[in-house]
């Protein structure tokens, strides 16, 4: 209970862009970074003089929002650049890799921000995965696994512990997702699940993959981190018309089982409004810009270390430790665990082999 509250009504952020000194000569990727939490980032990194690539799959839509962050900071020195990335197709992942590493030869942070959340049922990605799976997942482990060497050089040169891969998790981890964070022997959905389940199995792989990076790169200065931005106000729940029961009780049975009262209540005026106006749980809802700052201090705080190494970050940049039976999961079984972290990666590693 106490994991999930924390994470709905975080306390005022710390770590903002005031925080944050001059970052020329420091190039930066943000997947999804032309809308939502990932644009708010933008805007934090940009007035600092840094290189940026909003890596996304449209174009104009991308090139619209760095026009408009360039007017909004005109005194800023960095540059932005869109790459094209396309999350739904992996046999496009190695094209847009190679065109980042024709231009740039260090690589400071790599935000796997975009995603997608709850879309209609039966939505597949180019190669037949599960959607969510597929693009929250399988297509960033396999971008990060081209990537790799251009971050191990850059950690080899850069001040310690500012290398990093932020991967992107959600309190639907601690409310939705399976027992033990993730169950593997049914990644391909053939005994069903909700939409809400399948995005909490997703989300659960991103914090799985994050945190046996953190195991893999230790040794090359590399940090890797996974963060829940927030639940804010972004085009992310476009697919989710109404109130959805996740946030207060477990909505798949394959989930462990919580109970979570209702609050504010049901009868709360401004929930009845919410209801009636067939929208968002507004209450529950932040700006943008404060998810931002969670993205901020995953990428850039000095209090993340070698120490830190793995850990989960949540609203508006604060360490959590996640639920027993999912802390099982991301341990190795040689450690005393599941072991399900690494045998995700695996899983992963056989998917996107073809793509290699």
């Amino acid at each position: 209970m106490g994991n999930i509250f924390t994470q709905l009504y975080p306390p005022a952020p710390t770590f903002t862009g005031a925080s944050v000194g001059d970052l020329s000569g420091k190039v930066y990727m943000i997947t999804g970074g032309a809308s939502g939490v990932g644009l708010e980032l933008v805007k934090l990194l940009y007035p600092k003089n840094p290189t940026i690539y909003i890596a996304a799959r449209h174009q104009q839509k991308a090139e619209e929002a760095i026009a408009a962050v360039k007017a909004a900071f005109p005194e800023s020195k960095g540059e932005i650049h869109f790459l094209h990335l396309d999350l739904d197709d992996l046999t496009t992942i190695k094209q847009s890799a190679d065109k980042f590493l024709e231009k740039e030869t260090r690589l400071d942070v790599l935000w796997n921000n975009a995603g997608v959340m709850v879309p209609p049922a039966e939505s597949k990605t180019k190669q037949g995965y599960e959607l969510q799976l597929g693009t929250n997942c399988i297509a960033p482990f396999l971008l990060t696994k081209f990537l790799h060497p251009i971050l191990r050089t850059t950690a080899a040169t850069a001040p310690a512990n500012s290398v990093r891969v932020v991967w992107t998790g959600s309190l639907a981890i601690e409310i939705d997702a399976a027992k033990g964070g993730m169950k593997l022997d049914d990644l391909h959905y053939e005994k069903g699940g909700s939409q809400e389940y399948k995005y909490a199995q997703s989300k659960a792989g991103n914090l799985f993959l994050g945190a046996e990076l953190a195991l893999r790169v230790k040794d090359e200065g590399i940090i890797s981190v996974s963060q829940n931005p927030g639940q804010l106000k972004t085009a992310l729940q476009r697919h989710v018309g109404r109130i959805r029961s996740w946030l207060y009780v477990s909505s798949s049975p394959q989930s462990i089982p919580l109970s979570i009262p209702p609050f504010p209540p049901h009868n709360s005026p401004k929930l009845q409004l919410s209801i009636a106006l067939g929208g968002q749980d507004t209450f529950m809802l932040h700006p943008a810009i404060l998810g931002g700052y969670t993205l901020l201090y995953s990428g850039l705080s000095e209090d993340i270390t070698q120490e830190q190494n793995g850990r989960y970050i949540i609203p508006w940049g604060r360490l959590l430790t996640l639920r027993p039976d999912v802390q099982r999961g991301l341990t190795r079984e040689e450690d005393g665990g599941a072991g399900t972290a690494k045998k995700f990666w695996d899983w992963c590693e056989t998917e996107v082999e073809p793509y290699v």
